[in-house]
């Protein structure tokens, strides 16, 4: 660790470091932005591999970032889960123990209401600063008690305690509006990217005349479970019903995240429509986050649809950051802030896909482009670096001065 007379933020929630989901990505690309600010940033988010409870603050280092852990061990029974959403100690003798109370904030990344509420408490008597970092306002899924447990969980969160806490970052204008009218101090964060990342590929000009759409992700859980269309997260089903009504141009789908079996294990009525699209569609599977941007970088388009609901206006799509961070525009419908980040025509196209007639002239005239235009477009995406950390670094220091 550092000295004591750096500044100290403390990162806690359920992130798995380095960049194991899209939580980590996110504190990671906001740490960044704090490290330029001149804090260090010790996290304490989960490791599911982990089987013990770490003891000690370990240094991490992502390209040229360094920064410090200490995970707590992922809960997997449901004692192990009550003892998570409700205990603060491990968070409390970090705070004490290893860092001897030399804390200047602490960020809460979507952190369970109890906790949350202790953190508060804890905050103020310690003379901490409490950050809510939100990115999500969830319907939750699962049996009756589960849901009941986590829907309450969540109203006590968004309804109470985060109107409690010194300010919050928010991922969306929804989000911000909301706690604006409770008088909170708020700051709205896209999900960001490093573009000095070594993990993110150059851009990839194709010369094919067959436009390439590409999907990557899981649009709902393939582990077996009852999945109803309305729990969808990605409308996957949607994007491959308009294909089939455009199956006599030419295009090629690319899906990664999901295969054949397990997308057709829930969405039944397809198995028509994908025989019928024939090599126009085809299914990859799961791949890692590396093959992933690759995958991204080669298509000429990926393509996302969701519905608009208050988890989709809360939430914002990161596979729209990554798409454009890897230089590949977006079709995509218009949830959450997109209208304020996609240029049309140039990184992407905002389409309306609740009025089919004018959603298949839309998809037509995109798959029409000529490929110089197409490539122009990827060009602009990958040089905009819309989504990078360092365009948000004076706007996060006003708000920091603000607390």
């Amino acid at each position: 660790m550092k000295e004591n007379t750096t500044k100290n933020i403390l990162y806690v929630g359920g992130f798995e470091l380095p960049d194991k989901n899209a939580a980590a990505q996110r504190v990671v690309a906001n740490a960044r932005i704090l490290n330029e600010l001149g804090y260090s940033v010790v996290f304490i988010g989960v490791d599911k591999s982990c089987n013990f409870i770490e003891h000690e603050i370990k240094e991490l280092k992502i390209d040229d970032f360094k920064f410090y852990t200490k995970p707590q061990k992922y809960p997997k029974s449901k004692i192990q889960w009550l003892n998570f959403i409700t205990n603060f100690s491990f968070v409390r003798q970090t705070i004490e123990n290893d860092l001897d109370k030399n804390i200047d904030i602490i960020i809460a990344y979507n952190y369970p209401a109890i906790t949350l509420k202790k953190l508060i408490n804890y905050g103020r008597k310690n003379n901490f600063k409490v950050l809510a970092d939100i990115t999500e306002w969830y319907e939750p899924q699962g049996n009756f008690l589960f849901r009941f447990i986590k829907r309450f969980d969540s109203y006590l969160r968004m309804d109470f305690f985060h109107k409690k806490v010194d300010g919050i970052i928010a991922i969306s204008k929804y989000l911000s509006d909301f706690y604006k009218k409770s008088g909170c101090n708020t700051i709205i964060i896209p999900p960001l990217v490093n573009f000095n990342s070594l993990n993110y590929p150059k851009v990839v000009f194709s010369n094919n005349d067959i436009i390439n759409l590409t999907y990557v992700g899981q649009p709902f859980p393939v582990d077996g479970r009852s999945v109803s269309e309305s729990s969808f997260k990605d409308r996957l089903d949607k994007i491959i019903d308009v294909l089939f009504e455009l199956k006599n141009h030419e295009f090629a789908f690319y899906i990664y995240g999901l295969t054949r079996k397990q997308y057709l294990s829930v969405v039944k009525r397809h198995d028509f429509v994908i025989k019928e699209l024939g090599n126009k569609i085809k299914f990859h599977g799961y791949i890692d986050n590396i093959e992933a941007k690759m995958k991204i970088s080669e298509a000429d388009f990926t393509i996302l649809f969701r519905d608009i609901n208050r988890m989709t206006s809360a939430g914002f799509p990161t596979k729209v950051v990554e798409s454009i961070s890897c230089g590949t525009p977006v079709i995509t419908n218009n949830t959450s802030d997109l209208k304020e980040y996609i240029v049309q025509g140039k990184n992407g196209f905002l389409v309306n896909t609740e009025i089919e007639n004018n959603l298949l002239e839309k998809m037509v005239e995109i798959i029409s482009l000529q490929r110089k235009d197409i490539n122009a477009m990827k060009e602009y995406c990958k040089v905009s670096q819309l989504f990078s950390h360092t365009n948000y670094v004076d706007e996060m220091k006003q708000f920091l001065s603000s607390l």
